[in-house]
Parts: C-alpha cells; sequence; structure tokens
C-alpha cells in the first residue's frame, strides 16, 4: 500500500508567494520520493540519488511544500497505525 498526497492550491501567508509552479516542482519531487516506495534497498539507489538531485534544484518555498507533505505522509501513516499497547 502507497499512499500520495498532491498539493493542488495553497494560499500564500507571511509575505510568502506560492506559485503553481512552485506546487508543480514541489509535486514532481514528491513523485520521486514516493517512487523510491517504502522498501529501501540497494537497487533504490538510483531512485533516491534522484530524488535527492530534484530536492536541492528546489528553490526554499518549494522544500517547504514538500516539507508539508512528508509531515502530512507521517501524519497519516501515525494515525492508521494500529497501537499495541504493550
Amino acid at each position: 500500500d502507497s499512499i500520495v498526497f498532491y498539493i493542488t492550491a495553497l494560499h500564500s501567508t507571511n509575505d510568502v508567494e506560492i506559485s503553481q509552479g512552485d506546487i508543480d516542482a514541489a509535486n514532481a519531487v514528491m513523485e520521486k520520493i514516493t517512487a523510491i516506495g517504502a522498501e529501501v534497498t540497494l537497487d533504490s539507489e538510483k531512485d533516491i540519488l534522484a530524488a535527492e538531485e530534484a530536492y536541492a534544484a528546489l528553490s526554499d518555498a518549494q522544500k517547504a511544500l514538500v516539507t508539508i507533505y512528508a509531515r502530512t505522509v507521517l501524519n497519516t501513516l501515525k494515525e492508521s497505525t494500529p497501537v499495541n499497547p504493550g
């Protein structure tokens, strides 16, 4: 199973303008990250390096969008994972 989120709209705040181009660039990197998959092996190296390179090329605003995405995925996984009371 995999969870994929896409940013479709975001309101600009704190005098930071977010354009559709920023959203598209962040979504492209998120697709590369998602393509790595949950099971990381040595065969994943090419995909990981591609995702790192794409992320490094983003502007600070675009990187922030990817961070928001990562936190959303993490929170969704935490909510969907049963807690074992021990």
